[in-house]
């Protein structure tokens, strides 16, 4: 027994070492392409880089916009500016309450919005692990981030956010700079992510059913408490995406009745008049046509909801 102690002793201490060096090795010289439990994506699509470097000099906003691409792709603060309302939008790829609420822990204070209008597409309540892989690979690593890891428990994520902690402690991504333009796709200062992609072809879209996680869910219960906590109005919204795919779902209404529940909760799928092949890029997102369209209406809403007083 006194031989097998040690004997594991030793395992564990070598593991302790050996590992971590293997995982640096692997994020340094494996191609990315067979990383599929590492995904350390600096400049990740979606521009968080950009848009996490812009937020810490923005200071105070009258709107805060938050939640996954149909809030950084569907809400464009320059629409808002125009009117005189100060905007930013804090959204990211994938974003879950999970990292919602990390970003909101990390940047609210210096923001300090009137108003968080917070995109809750169902879309945005499943497991998160590629908005977590997103938001270790381009904010801070702290403890929120070990944290986030541990309400996941996902290989993948344990090994990205160590490897991340590896690129902080060393400074390996000092003077990294992320481009503007990627693709068809275009930062533009506010938050936003502007496409250039050609109008959307119609598909045909299988039937399907929504399912909603219940740690998201309890996250998000979680968020308004504390946000109601702060006095800050939280305006909960389901941004439009096409009918077809809309229509796809057999169970619309199962997730409008939770959303309801929690909140100033507002589905704006058919309060405006959209049209698939018109405005929008893809089957979820707007086209620049469709951004200024729903954000007209969103203004319109919040500006009747007297959200802002």
């Amino acid at each position: 027994m006194r031989y097998f102690s040690i004997q594991l002793i030793k395992f564990l201490v070598l593991g302790a070492v050996v590992l971590p060096v293997a995982i640096i090795l692997w994020g340094e010289l494996a191609p990315s392409q067979i990383k599929s439990n590492l995904k350390y994506r600096r400049g990740y699509p979606g521009h968080l880089f950009t848009r996490l470097q812009e937020v810490k000099e923005f200071g105070a906003v009258d709107l805060l916009f938050i939640g996954s691409s149909h809030a950084y792709r569907g809400i464009d603060p320059r629409y808002f500016s125009a009117q005189g309302i100060i905007s930013f939008n804090l959204g990211s790829s994938g974003q879950t309450p999970l990292q919602a609420e990390i970003l909101l822990d990390r940047y609210l204070e210096d923001l300090n919005p009137r108003l968080i209008v917070f995109d809750v597409s169902p879309s945005s309540f499943y497991d998160g692990i590629e908005s977590s892989f997103d938001l270790l690979s381009n904010d801070i690593i702290d403890g929120s981030s070990l944290q986030l890891a541990l309400q996941q428990q996902h290989l993948g994520v344990y090994v990205t956010l160590f490897y991340a902690w590896y690129r902080q402690l060393l400074k390996r991504d000092i003077g990294f700079k992320e481009e503007v333009r990627r693709g068809s796709d275009e930062y533009i200062p506010g938050g936003y992510v502007a496409s250039s992609a050609p109008v959307y072809h119609q598909q045909q879209q299988d039937e399907r059913t929504w399912e909603l996680s219940d740690q998201q869910l309890s996250k998000l219960s979680q968020i308004l408490m504390k946000m109601k906590s702060k006095g800050i109005n939280v305006l909960l919204v389901r941004a439009p995406v096409t009918a077809s795919l809309f229509n796809s779902y057999t169970n619309n209404e199962y997730p409008d009745s939770i959303l309801f529940e929690k909140g100033h909760y507002i589905n704006f799928q058919n309060k405006v008049e959209l049209l698939d092949t018109t405005h929008f890029y893809d089957a979820r997102h707007l086209n620049q046509a469709g951004v200024e369209l729903y954000n007209r209406e969103l203004l319109k809403q919040i500006e009747s909801g007297k959200y802002l007083h």
